[in-house]
């Protein structure tokens, strides 16, 4: 999924002005883990934010350990139900948003944990960014069909005003 130039000058007018306003963010670590956590923890270590790392509680005590130990968090929070009213004070950034979420909050459903914790950003006036390396992308040998429904789950969401961006670009939270 490209981003536009429009886009992308709306995202860094975003940014600059979240700059002065100096705000937190979270990461959200969810279950399973993926193996691209690695690269999104390598790049997080290279910018001094401030930020909290919500991880899944069904993640193994050894990638918990890796997600704590790789940066200068604010705050360590457990990602469950209980926690989504606090998770919902801070604009949040999902490494990783299965289909299954992307469908959800298209449809304002709130049975998973991260189309909840949507929900929620959505309430309190919080931006909410999605990693675009764990976007789902096309081959282009689906069929026509397939490739227009999926490509309008993500135009949904992007009128929500949810932001497909690389890490980086979160750099107005230090």
């Amino acid at each position: 999924m490209n981003i536009s130039k429009k886009e992308l000058e709306e995202i860094i007018k975003l940014i600059a002005k979240q700059i002065s306003e100096n705000r937190n963010i979270n990461f959200i670590f969810s279950k399973p883990w993926n193996n691209k956590y690695y690269i999104a923890l390598d790049s997080l270590k290279k910018l001094n934010l401030n930020a909290n790392a919500v991880i899944s509680r069904e993640l193994d005590e050894s990638h918990k350990l890796t997600i704590k130990d790789s940066c200068c968090w604010k705050e360590v929070i457990d990602f469950d139900e209980n926690k989504l009213d606090l998770i919902s004070r801070n604009d949040t950034f999902f490494l990783d948003i299965k289909m299954k979420n992307i469908v959800n909050i298209t449809m304002l459903n709130e049975d998973e944990l991260e189309s909840a914790l949507a929900m929620k950003l959505f309430e309190n006036g919080k931006n909410i960014y999605l990693w675009k390396e764990t976007v789902k992308t096309v081959t282009g040998k689906e069929p026509e069909k397939y490739i227009k429904k999926l490509l309008s789950y993500y135009e949904e969401i992007l009128s929500y005003g949810i932001n497909i961006v690389d890490i980086e670009e979160v750099r107005n939270y230090e």
